[in-house]
């Protein structure tokens, strides 16, 4: 599909010192083809639940200072994103706020 204003754009975003136990799923973290998921950064997060992570249309993902996902079953999974398109989305500055407002933190389990 082609970028429009109304796509959203999650980039650049940080998740510090975080510690999840006792969740159903460790996360999911799903872009889009045409609006990849990109820079995440997973600093001393600790997560502990019943199934692994998983990861789509993203690039950039680090988990850094011990941070762990810790599954019961079902490993970590990432769906490799296709990098051969290159991107001429404007840098964040030049566009106006767009996309859906960010879910309600009880879908989080929080």
């Amino acid at each position: 599909m082609a970028v429009t204003a109304t796509t959203p754009l999650w980039q650049n975003i940080m998740l510090k010192n975080v510690t999840v136990t006792g969740s159903t799923n460790a996360g999911i973290l799903w872009g889009l083809p045409e609006a990849t998921i990109s820079q995440v950064v997973f600093d001393n997060v600790k997560i502990q639940a019943t199934t692994g992570m998983q990861i789509v249309h993203a690039t950039g993902i680090s988990f850094v200072n011990g941070s762990t996902v810790t599954p019961r079953s079902g490993a970590a999974s990432a769906s490799p994103t296709p990098t051969a398109r290159a991107s001429r989305r404007p840098p964040c500055d030049e566009r106006k706020t767009r996309g859906p407002a960010p879910p309600n933190p009880a879908f989080f389990g929080l």
